[in-house]
């Protein structure tokens, strides 16, 4: 597989997909829908949006459908990934870990949250947090909106998280 380190402020690897995205990993920080496409109305397919080093990747935008893959799918999405990935959609009104809305076809998809560095103390010591989503309404860990029709098969999402005194408090 080939591998995409967006810079932080990228936009998506490509705004509207018809076609064909395969056996490609991604990583980085973007400003942007989707990390794969704004919107897919073709074939999107064993494809991973994963950490950068021991940093989560980064997916923000401004309003609309935000999703890890994609901020629209109405195509397919089929055995794809998203791994320790932060989602910041300041009024955005549906988030999803593989797609903010989707009309669809997704099969085999898979979300997992992580306890990521986030820095070091003024002690040198490293700082971690779980990576997390958020936004306006409707944040979904696979999607935001899964309108009629749409299908969602053999998926999940789980968090692994090495400090389980981060989920009690």
């Amino acid at each position: 597989c080939a591998t995409v380190t967006f810079l932080s402020g990228s936009n998506s690897f490509i705004a509207t997909n018809s076609g064909t995205i395969r056996n490609i990993n991604f990583n980085g920080n973007i400003s942007a829908n989707g990390f794969v496409a704004n919107i897919n109305t073709g074939t999107i397919e064993n494809v991973t949006v994963d950490v950068n080093g021991t940093y989560a990747s980064v997916l923000s935008f401004n309003g609309g459908y935000v999703g890890g893959i994609a901020g629209q799918n109405r195509g397919e999405i089929i055995n794809s990934s998203v791994l320790g990935l932060q989602i910041t959609g300041t009024n955005a009104n549906f988030i999803g870990g593989i797609a903010g809305q989707n009309s669809g076809i997704i099969e085999g998809a898979r979300v997992e949250f992580y306890n990521l560095q986030t820095g070091s103390d003024q002690d040198g010591n490293m700082t971690t947090s779980i990576n997390t989503f958020s936004g306006a309404t409707s944040i979904g860990g696979l999607v935001g909106e899964a309108s009629d029709g749409s299908s969602i098969t053999k998926s999940y999402v789980y968090n692994y998280v090495e400090d389980k005194q981060a989920l009690t408090g």
